[in-house]
C-alpha cells in the first residue's frame, strides 16, 4: 500500500504491520512537487499525481516511481487519480482535464467527450476498468461505462458501451434584450428592434453579423440586459450565467481571483456579474462604479407541446430560461464590449460577446497609452489655487506659489507655465485644461 503526502512518497513495506513504519522510496521523480493524489490498483501498481502537470506510477509497490512516456496534460495541475486495475486508470485535473491510461500509467490519453466543460476537475474513482465518477466545481459530476476497449485480462477486445452522452449540449441563446431606465425618468428607453435581437436556433452556438449596435447610457442610468435561454434538457439544470463588461488592460492591483474573464484581445473584464444556481453569486467593479442589483431568475417550462411552436427538448418539455442582469453606472465608462455566458450542470456552456458596445457618457476620465507610470495632480487646495489664478496679472508672475500648492518641485515648472495661469484669469481655457497641460508637462 502507497499514501502520498505533499511532495513525499512513501512506501510501506508488505511485511509491515497495517500502516505503522513507512520508508522513503527510493526514487520519486517528483523533486519537491506537491501531490495531490495516489492510487494503488494492488500492492504492487499505482499511479501518482500532483502540481504542474505531474504523473509518475509504479510497478514494485512504491519504491521507485517512473515518468511516463505521455501525459497529454502539459502543466495542467492533476487532481486525482483512480486506477480500475494495474493497467487501467483515469486520472482528472483542471481546466475540464481527464486523460485515461491503458498501460499502467506509461502513456495517458485525452478523453474525447468529458461534458465537464472548463470546469476544475477534483476527484475520480474507478470501480473497474470501464466504470467510474469525476466530480469537480459548479456541481460537475459525470460518469463513464467505457475507458479501455480491451480486456485487461484477457486482451481481447470488449463489446462498446454506447458513447451518447446525457447533455452533450450547451444551453443556447433565443434573445438578448437591453434596456435603459433614465435617472429623471419612469419610462423605460427601449423601443427599436435595434436593442433586442432574436438568435436562430440552428447551430450550437450564437451567431452575430458585423453590425455592432452602440448603447449609450448617462451616469445614473440602469442598463438592464435581458438573457432568454433555452437547454436541450431540463432548464432547472441551468448552472450559472453571467455579464461581463469595461474591458480593460488588467490594472497591476487587480485581484488575480476576479482576473479570469477575457475578450479576444486579451483584455479583463473589470466589471461583471455572475449568477449561480447552487451557491452565492459573484459580482464585482474594480472602479467602485457601478451598483449591481440582484440577478431575477424566472424559468417557464412545461411538457405541453404546441404543434409549430418550440420543439420539446431530450426532457420533453418545453420552455424559457430568462435572467435579468441591473447595473447603475454611477461614473462615465468608455466604450466596451459587453460578454455573456450560460453553463448547464453537465459542463456545457457558451461565452460570447453580444453585437453590441456600452458607453456611459459624460466627463470621461483620462487614459494615457503609455505603459509607464504616470503622475497626476489629484491632491492640491483647490480654494487657494483658484485665489492665486484669478489674481494673476501677468505672463511674468514667479510660478513657485504655483508649484507649491500643486505639490511639484519648482524646476518642473517652466516659466512660461505662467501664461496658462493667465489665461484661467482671462476664462480663455478652464482650470482642468492647466491642470491637464501641467501633468502632460511633468510627464514628458
Amino acid at each position: 500500500m502507497l499514501f502520498a503526502v505533499s511532495s513525499l512518497l512513501v512506501h510501506v513495506p508488505s511485511d509491515a504491520f497495517a500502516a505503522d513504519t513507512w520508508t522513503a522510496a527510493t526514487t520519486t521523480n517528483v523533486g519537491t512537487t506537491h501531490l495531490h493524489e495516489v492510487s494503488m490498483s494492488d500492492a504492487s501498481n499505482g499511479v501518482a499525481v500532483g502540481a504542474a502537470g505531474t504523473i509518475v506510477f509504479t510497478s514494485d509497490g512504491g519504491d521507485t516511481w517512473t515518468i511516463p512516456t505521455t501525459t497529454n496534460v502539459g502543466t495542467t495541475s492533476m487532481n486525482g487519480v483512480s486506477m480500475g486495475d494495474a493497467s487501467n486508470g483515469v486520472a482528472v485535473g483542471s481546466d475540464g482535464t481527464i486523460v485515461f491510461t491503458s498501460d499502467g500509467g506509461d502513456t495517458w490519453t485525452a478523453a474525447t467527450t468529458t461534458n465537464v466543460g472548463a470546469n476544475n476537475v477534483r476527484g475520480v474513482s474507478m470501480s473497474d476498468a470501464s466504470n467510474g465518477v469525476a466530480v469537480g466545481d459548479s456541481g460537475t459530476i459525470v460518469f463513464t461505462a467505457l475507458v479501455s476497449s480491451e480486456d485487461s485480462t484477457t486482451g481481447e477486445e470488449k463489446e462498446s458501451s454506447s458513447d451518447t452522452c446525457y447533455d452533450c449540449e450547451a444551453p443556447k441563446l433565443t434573445k438578448v434584450e437591453v434596456h435603459i431606465t433614465s435617472q429623471n425618468s419612469d419610462t423605460q428607453r427601449i423601443s427599436t428592434s435595434s436593442e433586442i435581437w432574436h438568435f436562430e436556433q440552428d447551430t450550437p452556438y450564437p451567431m452575430f453579423d458585423d453590425d455592432i449596435t452602440p448603447i449609450i447610457a448617462d451616469p445614473g442610468d440602469e442598463v438592464e440586459i435581458i438573457l432568454e435561454l433555452t437547454d436541450n434538457r431540463t432548464l432547472e439544470k441551468i448552472a450559472d450565467s453571467g455579464t461581463y463588461t469595461n474591458f480593460l488592460t488588467k490594472p497591476n492591483d487587480m485581484n488575480n481571483f476576479y482576473a479570469n474573464n477575457f475578450d479576444e484581445y486579451g483584455k479583463v473584464s473589470t466589471t461583471f456579474y455572475e449568477w449561480h444556481n447552487t451557491g452565492d453569486d459573484l459580482f464585482y467593479d474594480y472602479d467602485q462604479t457601478v451598483e449591481w442589483s440582484p440577478a431575477d431568475i424566472t424559468i417557464q417550462e412545461s411538457a405541453e407541446y404546441v404543434e409549430g411552436g418550440q420543439a420539446p427538448n431530450l426532457d420533453g418539455l418545453v420552455g424559457t430560461f430568462t435572467i435579468s442582469f441591473k447595473m447603475k453606472f454611477l461614473q462615465p465608462m468608455q466604450t466596451t464590449d459587453v460578454w455573456v455566458q450560460a453553463t448547464d450542470r453537465s459542463g456545457n456552456f457558451f461565452k460570447v460577446a453580444l453585437p453590441l458596445t456600452l458607453k456611459v457618457a459624460g466627463n470621461e476620465p483620462l487614459v494615457f497609452e503609455s505603459n509607464v507610470n504616470q503622475k497626476v495632480l489629484g491632491f492640491y487646495d483647490e480654494s487657494m489655487l483658484n485665489d492665486v489664478v484669478s489674481d494673476w496679472t501677468g505672463s511674468t508672475q514667479d510660478v513657485s506659489e504655483l508649484a507649491e500648492i500643486l505639490g511639484i518641485a519648482d524646476e518642473q515648472l517652466p516659466p512660461w507655465v505662467a501664461n496658462l495661469a493667465l489665461w484661467v484669469s482671462e476664462d480663455r481655457i478652464s482650470m482642468g485644461d492647466m491642470i491637464v497641460s501641467i501633468e502632460h508637462l511633468i510627464n514628458n
